[in-house]
């Protein structure tokens, strides 16, 4: 498990179907890895430890697996790992 941007969409491209349709995450229930400093501005710009990151394919992929869930709280969610982000305002969804 991995708290590096580039890893983690690495791992996520990996398991995804390679298709165009969206990851189930709402099937996947891995335990919490732990916090992971990204962060959503309210104007949309992702960040990690502060500064953008600058792939936006990554900013993309992520999207995909960005999950709310009944605690308020976002999350990048995969098959095996579950990493909170902090979101200062709604983030836009993929529609599924």
């Amino acid at each position: 498990m991995t708290k590096d941007p580039e890893e983690l969409a690495s791992h996520v491209q990996q398991v995804s179907s390679g298709g165009k349709s969206l990851p189930p995450v709402d099937t996947w229930t891995p335990e919490l890895s732990g916090d992971i400093d990204i962060r959503i501005t309210r104007d949309g710009q992702w960040l990690y430890r502060g500064v953008p990151l600058k792939r936006e394919a990554i900013t993309r992929l992520f999207a995909t697996i960005l999950r709310r869930e009944e605690d308020g709280e976002y999350y990048l969610v995969t098959p095996v790992e579950k990493w909170r982000i902090q979101v200062e305002d709604a983030p836009s969804l993929p529609t599924r």
